[in-house]
């Protein structure tokens, strides 16, 4: 544990494009002490009734807000970066580090359920670690979350079979009027200027390509979630395929400033310095 008061946590895998330090000014941090992250806003599933058993009523607004409770998603919380006050939070901390320890994993042999057979991982830990101590000052950071990669129609093959480049201006004219669609296994989080903040997933198409491969073109647009719904209710914005790839549909995609994309070379030149393949 960090000897610090204040700690920010941050997976691996977790890279920002901007200083990490702005979250600790954040309104809703000093305000609460507590800030998270919403997960993808995908597959709809509704765990009110789950809720219902293991949160104590009266229930807080913020649980019958969320995802769980409305059904929208069976994901509310992404767990690549929380930032915490510990002494104003240190009983839920506790909690959470008990959620996230012997009572994680099932025992069929001594008819135990696990904490991460009822949810995706230590994802929803958080959170649900605050409500079940009683403490509901946390605090959802209200950026958006979306994707980053290539707008499609970028890459073409040609009559030999080879794969030719295709000029961002070409592509975003081919697809005037149409929705947009990125595939990619990183998400995106956006400051609440819309602007990226951080994105996990580290920075190759699957976790077995070489260092040698990664490209700054890979990430070429980003995306961010619409919060319009299709017309039976459902959200069906998102599409997911293997090696944790994640393809978004949006009406419209934006492109990175000049400062962002010098970032995103940084990240990547750093990261081919190293053998991580």
């Amino acid at each position: 544990m960090s000897s610090f008061r204040e700690a920010l946590f941050i997976d691996a895998d977790a890279l920002f494009l901007t200083s990490p330090t702005a979250l600790f000014d954040s309104p809703q941090y000093t305000k609460t002490g507590a800030l998270f992250f919403l997960d993808r806003n995908i597959s709809p599933e509704s765990k009110r009734g789950w809720l219902r058993t293991i949160i104590p009523p009266p229930y807080s607004a913020q649980v019958k807000s969320s995802r769980l409770w409305t059904g929208e998603s069976g994901h509310q919380q992404e767990s690549g970066v929380v930032l915490v006050d510990k002494w104003k939070h240190f009983v839920p901390l506790l909690l959470c580090a008990r959620l996230n320890g012997q009572d994680r994993d099932s025992d069929s042999d001594k008819g135990k359920q696990g904490v991460y057979d009822m949810v995706y991982g230590d994802k929803e830990t958080f959170w649900l670690s605050w409500e079940l101590a009683g403490d509901v000052e946390y605090s959802f950071h209200q950026g958006g979350a979306g994707v980053m990669g290539r707008l499609n129609g970028t890459e073409e093959i040609d009559m030999e079979g080879k794969v030719k480049q295709v000029s961002l201006i070409e592509a975003a004219e081919a697809n005037k009027g149409k929705n947009i669609t990125v595939c990619a296994p990183q998400l995106l989080h956006l400051d609440t200027d819309g602007r990226p903040l951080w994105f996990n997933g580290w920075i190759s198409k699957d976790k077995n390509e070489r260092s040698g491969n990664v490209d700054i073109s890979a990430f070429q647009v980003f995306l961010e979630e619409p919060e319009y719904k299709a017309a039976n209710g459902e959200n069906n914005m998102w599409e997911i395929h293997e090696a944790n790839v994640c393809c978004l549909t949006a009406p419209k995609f934006f492109t990175f400033t000049k400062e962002e994309k010098e970032v995103l070379q940084m990240i990547l030149d750093t990261a081919k310095s190293v053998d991580w393949s």
